[in-house]
Order: C-alpha cells, then sequence, then structure tokens
C-alpha cells in the first residue's frame, strides 16, 4: 500500500511505533471530510451521519493548536526513516522533488545528501497522506508559517525561511529497471523473487522482537512477489504477512537432521515460499537437506512454464561433507540437475560471504546476479561496528541460469552503511540484513 497510516490496522497502533490511530475523534471525522474535499484517499474512520463540522473560521484557538499537533504527528509517521524506505507513494514524490523522476532508468538510489536538500513546504505537504494534506488545508496560512518557521519535531527541522528539511534523511532504494529482455520474451511470466537472511532471532518475546517482526512484516508486503526464499527466519512468521494463499516448504529441521551444530537452532535454516495462486509446487521434486531446499514450480495459468528454485544457509561442515550428503546437496544446488531455469538463493554468513561460496561443491565459478547486473556483490552492515565507522560485507547472493533479469532492487551504498550506529541499524533493518530483490523473466 502507498498510505503509511494503512499499512498497519489501524486497530493495532499502540503496539507499533511509528503507526497511531486517531480512531473515533472529531477533529480526525474532519480531516477525512476536508481530504475527500481535495479529491484524496483518506485513511481514517467516516464521519458519523448527520454530524455537523466546523468551518475553519470558527475554529478556536485550543482547536488550531490540536491541528498543529496532529500535523507535526502525521509528518513524524510519514517521514520516519523505515517509513519512507517502503511508501512507494512518498518515493514518488520525493523522487521528482530531487529531480530524479523515480521511473528514469538507471537511477537506483535517492541519496542522503539529496533528501536532505528537499524542502519540506506547504506545496509538498499537499501531495502526502490524507491527515498532512488537510491540516494544511485547514490551517490558516499564518499559523502555518508561524509553525514552520519555529517547530522542531523528530524527524523535521525548521528554517528562517518558513521551510522544513529532514533531520535524519535514510537513503532509499529504487528499482531499478534493466530493459534487457528481448521483445520475442515479452509475453512470458515473470516472477518476482525475494531473498532474506536474518541476523538474529526475530520473534524471541521480548518488546523490540515484536517491534521488529512487525518492521519485517512491512518490508516484506512492500517487496514481496511471487517467490520468498528466506534463511533462518520461520515460515510462518512471513505467511503471516503475505497472506493464506503462500505455500512453503523448508529445510530439514534439526530433529531430521541428525545430531549436527543445527540442532541448536529452533527454526529450519532456510525454506521456500511461493504464491499458490501463481505457481504451483511439483512435489516429487522437493530436495531437502539441513541446509538447504529444492522444489520445481510450475505456472499455474501456463504448466509449460516452470523453474527450479533452491535456498541454502551453508555452515562450515558442508564443506566437508560425506559422499551421501554430497549427492543431496548437488540436488539441490548443480544447475546440471535440470534443464529448466534455475534460480539459487544462498546465505553465506557461517561460511564467511559469498567470497567463500566457491569452497562449496558446485558453487565454484559461478557469477552472482548482483555481479552482473552492478558489477558488486551485494553490501551488508557488520553488527558489530569499530568505532565511529561500521564495516560491511557480502553475506547473501543470488545465482541464476535461464532467466531474463528485467529489474533490481539497487544495494545501499557503502558510506551510507558505514555510518548507521546500532539503533538506526536495527530500525532500518528489522531483520539485520537488506533483502535482495528482482523480477525475473521466464
Amino acid at each position: 500500500t502507498d498510505d503509511n497510516s494503512s499499512i498497519i490496522n489501524s486497530n493495532s497502533s499502540s503496539s507499533y511505533p511509528y503507526y497511531h490511530s486517531y480512531r473515533d475523534t472529531s477533529l480526525v471525522r474532519q480531516l477525512k471530510t476536508d481530504a475527500a474535499t481535495l479529491g484524496r484517499k483518506a485513511s481514517c474512520c467516516d464521519p458519523k451521519p448527520g454530524q455537523k463540522l466546523k468551518p475553519i473560521a470558527e475554529l478556536d484557538s485550543e482547536a488550531l493548536t490540536k491541528l498543529e499537533e496532529s500535523l507535526i504527528k502525521a509528518l513524524d509517521r510519514e517521514f520516519d526513516p523505515f517509513a519512507m524506505q517502503h511508501n512507494k507513494r512518498l518515493i514518488r514524490i520525493l523522487s521528482d522533488a530531487v529531480g530524479v523522476g523515480s521511473d528514469v532508468n538507471g537511477v537506483s538510489l535517492l541519496l542522503e545528501r539529496e533528501l536532505r536538500e528537499v524542502t519540506i513546504d506547504a506545496n509538498l505537504c499537499r501531495e502526502l497522506g490524507a491527515a498532512v494534506a488537510s491540516a494544511v488545508f485547514r490551517l490558516p496560512s499564518e499559523r502555518l508559517n508561524s509553525l514552520w518557521q519555529r517547530h522542531e519535531s523528530e524527524q523535521l527541522q525548521g528554517e528562517a525561511n518558513g521551510h522544513w528539511h529532514l533531520k535524519h534523511p535514510p537513503e532509499c532504494r529504487l528499482m531499478r529497471s534493466l530493459e534487457l529482455h528481448d521483445s520475442e520474451d515479452v509475453g512470458r511470466p515473470k516472477v518476482r523473487i525475494l531473498s532474506q537472511a536474518a541476523a538474529w532471532e526475530m520473534e524471541d518475546g521480548s518488546e523490540e522482537g515484536r517491534k521488529r517482526a512487525l518492521r519485517f512484516g512491512v518490508s516484506l508486503r512492500r517487496w514481496a512477489g511471487d517467490v520468498v526464499c528466506l534463511q533462518g527466519l520461520e515460515p510462518d512468521l512471513a505467511i503471516r504477512s503475505l497472506g493464506t494463499s503462500y505455500r512453503s516448504c523448508c529445510s530439514q529441521t534439526p530433529a531430521q537432521a541428525g545430531p549436527t551444530k543445527a540442532q541448536a537452532l529452533s527454526i529450519p535454516s532456510c525454506c521456500v515460499i511461493w504464491d499458490e495462486r501463481k505457481w504451483i509446487a511439483d512435489v516429487e521434486s522437493i530436495v531437502q537437506a539441513s541446509s538447504g531446499v529444492a522444489l520445481t514450480l510450475f505456472c499455474r495459468e501456463d504448466p509449460s512454464v516452470r523453474f527450479r528454485v533452491a535456498t541454502i544457509n551453508p555452515e562450515i561442515s558442508d564443506m566437508c561433507m560425506s559422499v551421501d550428503d554430497l549427492d543431496l546437496w548437488n540436488n539441490i544446488v548443480g544447475e546440471s540437475v535440470t534443464a529448466d531455469p534455475y534460480i539459487l538463493c544462498a546465505h553465506f554468513e557461517c561460511i564467511g560471504g559469498v567470497e567463500a561460496a566457491g569452497l562449496l561443491p558446485g558453487l565454484s565459478g559461478r557469477q552472482s546476479l548482483s555481479k552482473e547486473v552492478s558489477g558488486q556483490e551485494l553490501a551488508s552492515p557488520r553488527l558489530q561496528a569499530k568505532g565511529p565507522f561500521r564495516d560491511t560485507w557480502h553475506p547473501s547472493a543470488v545465482f541464476c541460469k535461464g532467466v531474463t533479469t528485467l529489474n533490481w532492487l539497487e544495494g545501499h551504498a557503502k558510506g551510507y552503511l558505514n555510518r548507521l550506529d546500532d539503533r538506526e541499524l536495527e530500525q532500518r533493518f528489522p531483520t539485520g540484513h537488506p533483502p535482495i530483490v528482482a523480477t525475473l523473466r521466464i
């Protein structure tokens, strides 16, 4: 969804720090009426039938003060760094404001320095969500100008020139269109693939764990498409966010895998999730191991269109596996086991990153999708910062065969990741790692 206020159900506002509910207040009923007058989608409850609403001229000083407070809270929600990264409508507005346009090929990031220069004024606010636009519409110009000059909020800094600027802008990733496909393939099905790894346990029973899980759900709904590959994440957590039409297939559980290091885990090391409305699993094609799983999916509309998808989360012990384990492993990662298009989502945290992937059987010499598209691996921030700066590394990758990349979610600049403190890291990357997202032509 494009509207921040509807990403999380309004009844759960108290459980989420970035979205709030103003249900059943006369002020918001008035704001919704004004939003309808402006021709905008409203995000709150309907006015009660027959209710008489005060015109602007009749609002007293107390009502105007409440309206100002409502505007500040709404702006802080709109420009929260996490919310900004996952709000398509706001990304379009900001892209236009910095003069790049969100649909221009080759533009893949909205940089911090560009967003710091964006002027937050009444004109831009009128393009935002209903709560902001209607409050700006209702406030008298003298109150609005005074508010612009004197107020400083959690996310915005007032300037003497009557404008606001972002205090802590994030770096926003955009889908980069590659336009590499042949016109003859235009009619073939597409698949949106998302690979996401977790650096820590998501639902640990704590308040912070619950917030992480909620943020992860928002990120998943923003980027997920047909197929989601998870490493170190509980599939039920993702399916609750994606919907009941999604099905999952996991690697062997610790009990199935036997006495290995994986027994310490309470969840499967990885899993594949797919939208059954578009893709159907070939049950006989499923291969499961302790560190990976693979299966073949075919298109519901055209069963002749099929591809194999696999995900792995290897451990050090997988570098010297037995003959039986090696056969099972090759059935998961081997490109030669199938003539179908092939997608492999991998997380190499336990063995030192993508650079060590060639030490695993069957992965030597392969080039990742990120390397092929951008010339470098996708950077992820290290959890432990050294001094004022944080190192980056390359723990995850996606490998493909027989598909055409249509667009790609560009990685963050390393300088941006270097400057994140612990709080910013956890807020902007709920799982500790940025997702890998691509749209592929099968």
